[in-house]
């Protein structure tokens, strides 16, 4: 349990910095909610865990109604709440990968909520943004295909 708040807390950190695309970036972490979470040295070292990932990341997806996997510009979003994390909260001196990787630290600082406030945020912003989604694509059914002008 303490494991998915720390994620909701991340979560809701990185759908902070990400305008226009906050639903993407508030899921980007999704799948380790079943899978739990791997550092990304040994991620890369298990290719076949890698692709169960991406098998649950996209039935999150698919199940919220939402087209894609996570983009290059959640990933960045990613990296940049993971710098400030690191800079903010961990020991001293694990921030040198942000340096090598040009991760640029958040201008404010990293939050962290009580359990039941980052449970309350992290479903207030996930109903917001499914609703919004809901929407759209329920306008975009409604208009149908548009055909050419004669």
């Amino acid at each position: 349990m303490q494991q998915l708040l720390l994620c909701a807390e991340h979560s809701i950190l990185v759908s902070d910095t990400a305008e226009g695309f906050e639903f993407e970036a508030l899921m980007h972490d999704a799948a380790e909610a079943f899978l739990g979470d791997i550092t990304r040295p040994l991620k890369q070292m298990l290719p076949e865990y890698k692709r169960i990932e991406a098998d649950v990341e996209r039935a999150i997806l698919d199940r919220s109604r939402q087209r894609g996997t996570s983009s290059r510009r959640s990933k960045q979003a990613d990296l940049r709440v993971l710098a400030a994390e690191q800079r903010q909260i961990m020991p001293e001196g694990t921030d040198g990968w942000c340096a090598a990787r040009r991760s640029s630290q958040l201008p404010s600082l990293c939050v962290t909520f009580r359990r039941k406030e980052a449970k309350r945020i992290f479903l207030e912003r996930f109903e917001g943004c499914t609703r919004l989604t809901f929407c759209a694509s329920q306008n975009e059914a409604a208009s149908g295909p548009v055909g050419e002008l004669r």
